[in-house]
C-alpha cells in the first residue's frame, strides 16, 4: 500500500513540512523478502537532516528555506528511495486553526469535491462529506495552509479518504483574479476571502473502507 511518508523539521517556531506519496513500504522484486517490518520509521533515512536546531533571533527564520536540491528518501529495509517535496509554514506569527465544514448552496454540496471520481467508476459520487474527526483547516502567517482529516462519499460512506493538502500563495478576495469566485448570498462580498493555490507533490488522498490501500494524488 502507497503511504504518505511526513516530517517535521522544528527551528523554534517554523515548521517544514516534507511529504512523499511513493510506495517506500513495497519490497524491491530483486531482493527476497525478509521478516523486517519495512513499514518501520526506522528504515527511513532522509538526504537531510531532521534534527532540531536553535537559531540566534527569531528574524533568522525568515531568512529560512526549502532545501535547493532534491531531497531523498530512502527505505534502506527495501533499497525504494523516492523525492520529497517541501513547505514552510511558519508560526512566527498568528497561527488559525478552523474546522471545515460543507459548504452548503446551490447545487451538489461537499466539503471537497473531486471532478470526474465518479466517471472513473471507482467511487459513487464526486462529492465527500466530513466524517470521523473532521475537517482541519491551519492557516499560517506565511500564506500557506494545511488541511486534514477524513472524508466519505455522500452516497457511500464506505468510500472514503483520509485528506492532506497543502496550499500556498494566498491572496485576498478583491485582488483573485483567477475565477471560480461566486456567492449565492446577495449582499454577501467576496472581498475579505483567503483564496489559494494547492501546493503539487504535496497533497494527497488515501483511501479508506473500500478504498483502502488506494492513494490520489492532488494536482
Amino acid at each position: 500500500m502507497n503511504r504518505i511518508a511526513t516530517a517535521f523539521l522544528t527551528a523554534l517556531s517554523t515548521v517544514v513540512l516534507i511529504a512523499s506519496p511513493a510506495p517506500l513500504c513495497a519490497a524491491p522484486t530483486t531482493a527476497p523478502l525478509t521478516t523486517t517490518d519495512t513499514c518501520d520509521v526506522s528504515c527511513f533515512e532522509p538526504s537531510i537532516s531532521l534534527d532540531d536546531y536553535t537559531v540566534q533571533c527569531v528574524e533568522d527564520l525568515d531568512a529560512l528555506t526549502c532545501p535547493p536540491d532534491s531531497v531523498i528518501l530512502t527505505n534502506t529495509c527495501t533499497s525504494v528511495t523516492t523525492p520529497m517535496a517541501c513547505v514552510l509554514a511558519s508560526r512566527t506569527d498568528t497561527i488559525r486553526v478552523c474546522q471545515a465544514t460543507t459548504a452548503y448552496g446551490i447545487g451538489g454540496d461537499a466539503a471537497l469535491r473531486v471532478y470526474g471520481l465518479e466517471l472513473s467508476g471507482l467511487v459513487d459520487s464526486d462529492l465527500f462529506m466530513e466524517t470521523g474527526d473532521g475537517l482541519v483547516f491551519t492557516q499560517y502567517a506565511n500564506d500557506v495552509a494545511v488541511l486534514e482529516g477524513e472524508v466519505v462519499c455522500d452516497q457511500n460512506s464506505n468510500q472514503g479518504f483520509e485528506v492532506f493538502i497543502v496550499f500556498q500563495h494566498r491572496v485576498d478576495g478583491a485582488d483573485w483574479t483567477g475565477g471560480f469566485k461566486q456567492v449565492a448570498t446577495c449582499g454577501e462580498s467576496t472581498d475579505d476571502w483567503d483564496i489559494y493555490l494547492l501546493k503539487n507533490g504535496q497533497s494527497f488522498l488515501r483511501g479508506t473502507g473500500d478504498l483502502e490501500g488506494s492513494m490520489i494524488e492532488l494536482l
